[in-house]
């Protein structure tokens, strides 16, 4: 194992001497534009990347799990990649063996930093080629091009379909993006501008259903949700140049909200608004599962989506009923530049595949040990993915006998609940 490497630099979160498995995938295809923005303003083409991975100590009991999107916006002559964190969760079936901040946080890194080509591995696309070695000169014996069209049909009812006729043809990704006109430097370009975006709600399960009932887990409060992932992401951030971060918590004064910033350099408002001009349509990324792209879709389907502007949107946001009640919500979001790298510690699956592999994952009752407890084999057998081995390096913290009792970790944090002084 390479020192520098995601497993290693993972290892230093896990308990010392202890063996755990990694099934860490990623899959990349082509999607539409991350952002609807006027025409003249839209990528070239865009991808998006699923990462997923989930973490099993030595008996198979399953730990943890991430899900992550990254996209990828390519224009002439820049790049533009938007990570979109989008759950993390743990069983709570130990509370141990694993520092869960500074694991997810570690991983976070690494996807943020994987460079383009990493990114677009293996990928293909599809591309029209004629079946003849120069169309244009076969096209010269015909008298027009009505008269080329009509001698294509005749041929082809009779029997020859691939007279003068367009195959697809299978290209690497990298290749046929520079056929698009993008500068072949800007795909060589290690530095690459960035976001990282997140929502942050308190629920009491994001991807192990029944895993609340487990006596290892607790579930963070909306307000201490909001400021683990705060910390985490200030590390995650740590060496982007320059940096922009925001913070938005609907429903909150401006006042209210500074208190939660974990450093003076934070700011209130949305990584969003870089187009204050444009409408809230040409701004908000439609992302999975994200309470932003659904109301998005709500005007969409109204005919309001190109007369409403940024302010009255984050406006009606924040009266929608997933923003109240009392609920914190919060938005963050960190735009900057990161130095990117080639390494890439994960199976590129399909997309078939990756939907199977989360299915998987997200439809067991973690409540219930019998349903499981074939996850592990499962993944194996079903998916056919192999995991990757760690030894934990991390030293086991001596407690008090009266600590040794199982406490509640919170759904994204090992963090455990102090015991009130009797009186």
């Amino acid at each position: 194992m390479m020192e520098n490497s995601l497993l290693s630099r993972l290892a230093e979160y896990l308990r010392k001497d202890k063996k755990f498995q990694l099934f860490n995938t990623n899959t990349t295809k082509r999607c539409v534009p991350v952002i609807a923005k006027p025409r003249h303003s839209k990528p070239l083409i865009s991808t998006k990347t699923v990462h997923f991975c989930i973490l099993f100590d030595s008996l198979k009991t399953p730990l943890l799990a991430i899900e992550v999107f990254t996209y990828l916006s390519f224009y002439k002559t820049r790049v533009e990649k938007l990570v979109y964190v989008s759950k993390v969760d743990t069983t709570g079936l130990t509370i141990s063996d694993i520092n869960v901040a500074g694991f997810v946080t570690e991983y976070l890194k690494y996807i943020v930093g994987l460079s383009i080509s990493t990114l677009l591995k293996d990928l293909k696309f599809t591309k029209n080629q004629t079946n003849v070695q120069n169309h244009a000169k076969s096209k010269e014996i015909f008298v027009s091009e009505t008269h080329f069209r009509l001698s294509q049909l005749y041929e082809q009812a009779r029997g020859n379909p691939a007279y003068l006729n367009k195959s697809k043809k299978s290209v690497d990704a990298l290749e046929y993006i520079l056929e698009l006109g993008i500068d072949p430097r800007v795909l060589n370009e290690k530095k690459i501008s960035t976001k990282i975006v997140l929502f942050t709600r308190s629920e009491k399960q994001y991807l192990f259903p029944g895993s609340v009932k487990n006596k290892g887990k607790h579930v963070l409060d909306g307000d201490s949700l909001l400021k683990w992932w705060l910390k985490n992401v200030d590390l995650i951030v740590n060496n982007w140049l320059p940096q922009n971060k925001f913070l938005n918590v609907l429903n909150l004064e401006d006042a209210e909200i500074r208190r939660f910033f974990p450093s003076p350099d934070w700011k209130v408002g949305t990584v969003y608004d870089e187009n204050g001009s444009w409408p809230a349509i040409y701004n908000i990324p439609l992302l999975p599962d994200d309470p932003k792209g659904r109301f998005l879709e709500h005007l969409v389907v109204e005919g309001r989506a190109k007369q409403v502007s940024l302010q009255r949107y984050w406006q009606e946001l924040a009266i929608r009923q997933e923003f109240r009640f009392g609920a914190t919500v919060g938005l963050i979001g960190v735009s900057g530049i990161i130095t990117t790298t080639g390494n890439l510690h994960s199976e590129i699956i399909t997309s078939s595949s990756s939907n199977q592999f989360v299915e998987l994952v997200t439809s067991k009752d973690y409540s219930d040990k019998s349903d499981w407890i074939l996850l592990y084999d499962e993944i194996q057998s079903v998916v056919k993915l192999d995991g990757f081995p760690i030894l934990g390096k991390c030293e086991r913290r001596k407690r008090s006998k009266e600590n040794i009792e199982p406490q509640a970790i919170n759904t994204l944090f090992c963090v455990r609940k102090k015991k009130k002084k009797k009186t």
